[in-house]
């Protein structure tokens, strides 16, 4: 108790209003005391369009690399030497995770940005301006489709990021109906590793009149059945590790429902720091 409580004043008062607080899903203790300030601060990234920093906080027994995991299969683990411990809270230990963060799309805090994207036609499927849902700016976005296959569609325009010296990350953020299945990511030239999944399940609002309301998913959410009354929206952060060497990529869309809506698309680049 005591811990979740100094966690939450040092979240309020040395991390900045737009830093990325990443800590263990399944620690309820955490979730308890800090989970909406947190999901307040990447409320504040996606709205203002700002990413300032990245640290982890986690129990001393959770190598810092497995703070995020989300008990979601087959994702990728953080290099443990790219942390740096730089505070403790009794058995709570908080690591910055040491990269340069610069935007890459939009240039500017553009909240329609995905209206802009170009996205190459396809058969039984279609992108079309979302005016019934919208979680920032004026529009999102609404994907439809005919068919019962899962569908990609992709970007018509190709993007490059070459992170140079020791590589980095690739970070995308964005939000998309709550609960469905389908989801949002990049197609690259090659192959790259899995991608890391930040806070999957901590960024959730109500669509409301007044505006977003942020509410809590239960651990057992899996087991639970779906009473919401409000349309409801999931802010999503997963980075793609990279090497030094030049990559192209794509925007791509996986589309599993017959209809899911998408809102501002964020990239962004994480460096590694020459030591």
């Amino acid at each position: 108790m005591w811990e979740g409580k100094e966690a939450f004043s040092y979240i309020e008062n040395k991390t900045f209003d737009y830093g990325l607080v990443v800590f263990p899903f399944h620690d309820r203790v955490l979730r308890r005391y800090i989970e909406e300030s947190v999901s307040k601060r990447m409320m504040n990234i996606f709205r203002e369009g700002k990413l300032d920093k990245i640290i982890f906080m986690g129990n001393r027994d959770v190598p810092p690399q497995k703070i995020s995991d989300v008990g979601i299969k087959n994702t990728s683990l953080l290099p443990q030497k790219k942390f740096k411990k730089i505070n403790e809270i009794g058995n709570l230990f908080i690591y910055s995770f040491d990269h340069q963060i610069s935007r890459m799309y939009p240039h500017e805090n553009d909240l329609d940005h995905e209206n802009k994207i170009l996205w190459l036609k396809k058969d039984d499927i279609g992108i079309y301006r979302g005016d019934n849902h919208k979680f920032v700016g004026e529009h999102s976005i609404v994907v439809r489709k005919n068919t019962p296959e899962t569908v990609k569609i992709y970007s018509d325009q190709i993007k490059t990021i070459k992170l140079g010296h020791d590589g980095g990350y690739i970070l995308l953020l964005f939000a998309k109906s709550s609960g469905l299945q389908s989801n949002a990511g990049f197609a690259f030239d090659r192959q790259v590793s899995k991608p890391i999944m930040l806070n999957f399940m901590f960024g959730n609002y109500h669509e409301m009149k007044e505006g977003n309301s942020w509410y809590r998913v239960s651990p057992d959410y899996r087991f639970l059945a779906k009473t919401e009354k409000y349309y409801s929206w999931q802010i999503i952060f997963f980075m793609v590790p990279l090497d030094k060497e030049a990559y192209l990529f794509k925007e791509m869309i996986l589309s599993k429902d017959k209809e899911s809506y998408f809102d501002g698309f964020q990239i962004y680049a994480l460096s590694n720091k020459i030591d």
